[in-house]
C-alpha cells in the first residue's frame, strides 16, 4: 500500500518542534544567566562593606554569591506561587464557568464575558 502522506511535512513539524524547544531553553538560560550575573555583581559590590571584618575575599565572595542566589531562589518561589497567571484553570473556571472545557457555540463574548462595558 502506498502512503499519500507527505514525508516532508512530518520532518518540518519535527524540526519546528525541536527549534521551538531549543528556543525556549535558550530563553530560560538567558534568564538564569542574567540572575547569576546579578548575583556575582552584588557579591563584588557588597564585599567592600564587610572587608573590615577580616574575611578573605576567596571565602567571602563565593559565600555572598551563594547567599544572594539562595535569596533570589526563595523569592522567586514565593512570588511565582502567588502570581495569578499560573492559576489559569481557576481563572478559566471563574471566567467561563465550571464547563469551560466544553466549547459553547452560543457564547457571545461581548455580552457574557463581563470585561467589556456596554453603553446603557
Amino acid at each position: 500500500m502506498i502512503s499519500l502522506k507527505n514525508p516532508f511535512k512530518d520532518e518540518k513539524e519535527r524540526f519546528r518542534k525541536f527549534f521551538n524547544e531549543q528556543y525556549v531553553k535558550m530563553k530560560q538560560m538567558a534568564a538564569v544567566g542574567s540572575l547569576i550575573l546579578l548575583a556575582i555583581n552584588l557579591s563584588f559590590t557588597i564585599y567592600p562593606y564587610i572587608e573590615h571584618r577580616r574575611v578573605h575575599p576567596y571565602a567571602a565572595i563565593p559565600l555572598l554569591f551563594l547567599g544572594i542566589m539562595l535569596l533570589i531562589w526563595l523569592g522567586a518561589h514565593v512570588y511565582v506561587k502567588k502570581m495569578e497567571m499560573y492559576r489559569t484553570e481557576e481563572y478559566l473556571e471563574f471566567r467561563y464557568g465550571k464547563d469551560w472545557k466544553i466549547p459553547n457555540k452560543n457564547y457571545i463574548y461581548w455580552k457574557e464575558d463581563g470585561a467589556i462595558c456596554q453603553r446603557v
